[in-house]
């Protein structure tokens, strides 16, 4: 397990979600849970139905991955390089570390983006460094910044037609044979992290990272909850604040809804009758890689202290603990 120290702050954010509006307006949105996800007009699933997912309205009709996932990126940052210049009048240069899915390891995958990435304008962007991994390493990466100020940002698209091939392999494709499989949707985050000096809108004290793989000979059996308890205990220091939120990225699988179940059951923090739990997948359906980030970001408009959950399909676990800024400029 990975984590403790002192955390970075959070001066500036940005996103891109089903949602419609600006920051506010979109976590508002998320943070309810009334779905957004609706049957897209033409692109069909594996049983021959329109699928239902969750799709950024502008983008609806472009198809080709990895132009789609170089949009997710550069409007997520646009919308922090504007929610700097409302809160400060300027931009901070600063090198991005961005995260996305684990097939653009794939090296044309990858050339493709870049080149899709390169007709953008990322002013104000000085290097970009590429990770890949599931959602939970968008926490992970918090504590991996070589230095402050840096753009932490993800994307992820799970509504295009390669996609959707590449689930339907999976056995991930939600159709009427899978009814509880995840609502295949997309998102980007883009977050300014810089020291812990004001004015911003959050810190991010404490964040932490475990393992524990489903039990694939065991099925039946489902997640104990070991890896994410133990990185929800790693974050929540015993006289810490109270929580005022926990947001979760559990959707409608069986084994996120034991997770959940196993994890406030033995912890009072989690468990407190008016302490509310959020699960922004309600809303826009599985953003993939971009969760994590996307998480974090809703935990930012909310004053006080919020934890967010955050689990892999390959065994990672991840928790952070959010502490709001008491006064925020509008978004």
């Amino acid at each position: 397990m990975s984590g403790g120290g002192a955390g970075p702050g959070i001066a500036a954010l940005g996103l891109v979600t089903p949602a419609p509006g600006g920051i506010a307006a979109q976590a508002a949105a998320l943070i309810e849970g009334r779905p957004l996800f609706e049957r897209h007009p033409r692109w069909i699933g594996g049983d021959g139905q329109r699928q239902v997912m969750g799709f950024v309205p502008e983008l609806r009709d472009i198809a080709d991955y990895p132009t789609r996932l170089a949009l997710l990126a550069h409007r997520a940052f646009d919308a922090c390089r504007q929610d700097q210049l409302a809160r400060s009048g300027r931009v901070m240069p600063a090198p991005m570390l961005l995260l996305l899915p684990p097939v653009l390891r794939d090296i044309g995958l990858q050339a493709a983006f870049r080149n899709a990435a390169m007709a953008l304008d990322f002013s104000g962007v000085t290097q970009v460094q590429l990770a890949f991994g599931e959602a939970p390493a968008g926490l992970a990466l918090l504590r991996q910044l070589p230095a402050l100020p840096h753009y932490l940002a993800a994307a992820d698209t799970l509504v295009t037609p390669f996609a959707m091939d590449m689930r339907l392999v999976q056995g991930l494709a939600r159709d009427r044979a899978h009814p509880w499989n995840p609502v295949p949707a997309e998102a980007g985050a883009c977050l300014l992290l810089a020291g812990a000096a004001p004015p911003l809108r959050a810190l991010v004290p404490a964040a932490a990272v475990a393992e524990e793989a489903e039990r694939l000979a065991d099925p039946r059996r489902g997640l104990l909850g070991r890896g994410l308890g133990a990185a929800i205990d790693a974050v929540l220091a015993p006289a810490a604040a109270p929580l005022s939120m926990v947001l979760s990225d559990a959707t409608g699988e069986r084994w996120r809804a034991e997770e959940v179940g196993v994890v406030r059951s033995g912890r009072a923090a989690l468990n407190a009758d008016e302490l509310p739990w959020h699960f922004p997948a309600q809303a826009m359906g599985d953003a993939g890689a971009a969760a994590g980030l996307v998480a974090l970001a809703l935990a930012c408009t909310r004053p006080g202290a919020s934890l967010v959950l955050i689990s892999g399909r390959e065994g990672a676990r991840a928790a952070a603990l959010i502490e709001a800024a008491t006064v925020s400029a509008p978004a």
